[in-house]
């Protein structure tokens, strides 16, 4: 009995659906980066977009923190697929959250899915290393009036 339950195990975990691998691919992906763990992300990038990918991200983590991950969808197309993500991030020097929505695109090969393009489609810009200039507001002397006690 626990002999066929363990073939019939194998058998699912063997025949997992590429949309089922494209999933896991993309939340592995999607969750690394979340945590900081580029070293793990980057076994998901395919070769030829390395540099790009690495150059979008290399202030992740320094200059922004990302604070939460949303997928949206998934949409297959023969060998490729494209992910909607929502990602929730905040400079490290202000506390307004910002939302950026991205779109990768992946495809399939003999090791399986990787990430070939990924650009921000809504939302804030910055997240991808893109050029934002930051207003700061100018510091304001003390606004307080003069105290006059009453006697």
């Amino acid at each position: 009995m626990i002999a066929l339950l363990a073939l019939m195990a194998s058998a699912c975990l063997g025949n997992q659906s590429k949309l089922s691998r494209l999933q896991d691919s993309a939340h592995n992906l999607n969750v690394a980066m979340r945590f900081g763990r580029m070293d793990i992300a980057t076994e998901l990038v395919a070769p030829r977009s390395m540099s790009d990918f690495t150059q979008k991200h290399r202030g992740w983590g320094r200059e922004l923190r990302l604070i939460d991950v949303e997928f949206q969808g998934i949409q297959p197309r023969g060998e490729d697929a494209t992910v909607l993500v929502a990602v929730g991030w905040q400079r490290h020097d202000e506390q307004d959250l910002r939302m950026t929505q991205l779109m990768q695109t992946w495809r399939y090969g003999t090791k399986g899915w990787k990430l070939i393009e990924e650009e921000r489609v809504g939302g804030d810009f910055g997240l991808l290393g893109e050029q934002v200039e930051v207003l700061r507001p100018e510091s304001r002397g003390d606004a307080h009036f003069r105290s006059i006690t009453i006697r």
